[in-house]
């Protein structure tokens, strides 16, 4: 992991997910919902490190990103 800014997101789960995507100090950058596996495309972010939460009720997970 770095990465030039795309990002796959893979869910071995079914239902609804939040994404929350935060910046090194913690400010919330992107929330969304999603239903399946997805891409995140991170281009047009700063180059840097960011925090990627998947959750939903019963599942929380964060993954540290850096982009370059």
């Amino acid at each position: 992991n770095p990465s030039n800014g795309i990002v796959n997101i893979e869910i071995d789960a079914n239902g609804e997910f939040s994404i929350e995507i935060a910046d090194i100090v913690g400010k919330v950058i992107s929330r969304d919902m999603i239903t399946s596996n997805t891409v995140l495309n991170l281009e047009d972010f700063d180059k840097g490190v960011y925090f990627v939460t998947v959750s939903n009720n019963e599942i929380m997970q964060t993954t540290k990103v850096i982009v370059e």
